[in-house]
């Protein structure tokens, strides 16, 4: 229990009056969390600066799911999955809705593993991504033109619209927990 007592520094001195203790459970919080992922079957937890964890599964011999959390000063969870995409996957309340969320997304992903189309999902999950960032960088770095942010729009909600479409047309997959 020794390792309970680290602090960072600038968090103890900024915020004396509570924030020691409030750093502490955070770590506490941590610690527990940290055996029962290892039971789902984590293959690698790094902790940095107490509060922000980075956790590795392997679903099978060539997939991994990485995903990383922190702590806030609110004692809440921000959870993102990494790999095999980057997605953020929400704010959650408690350890126990972190771990529910982690088993049932790791089901999920087993799953999915066992699709011959696994390897293409993956992929088109990593170009969505990579939209975003294309999109950021054209708007942050450029003076685009309305009517072409117009023509991105259409063409994206038409994206959506095929998504859709393919949904409405797909078996859904019962025996894993569904959102």
């Amino acid at each position: 229990m020794k390792k309970h007592l680290y602090f960072n520094i600038k968090n103890s001195i900024i915020e004396r009056n509570g924030g020691e203790i409030l750093y502490k459970e955070r770590f506490i919080l941590g610690d527990s969390i940290e055996t029962v992922l290892r039971q789902l079957g984590a293959t690698s937890i790094k902790k940095v600066l107490g509060n922000l964890y980075f956790i590795e599964f392997y679903i099978n011999e060539d997939y991994k799911v990485t995903y990383s959390y922190n702590i806030n000063p609110k004692n809440k969870y921000f959870l993102q999955r990494i790999d095999p995409y980057p997605i953020p996957k929400g704010v959650f309340k408690t350890e126990e809705d972190i771990v529910s969320f982690i088993k049932n997304d790791l089901e999920k992903f087993r799953n999915a593993a066992n699709s011959k189309n696994f390897e293409t999902f993956v992929a088109v999950s990593n170009d969505t991504v990579n939209i975003n960032y294309l999109v950021e960088n054209l708007f942050f770095n450029h003076n685009v033109d309305k009517n072409y942010l117009q023509v991105l729009k259409h063409k994206i909600e038409d994206v959506i619209d095929t998504i859709e479409e393919i949904e409405s047309k797909s078996k859904k997959i019962n025996d894993v927990c569904n959102d």
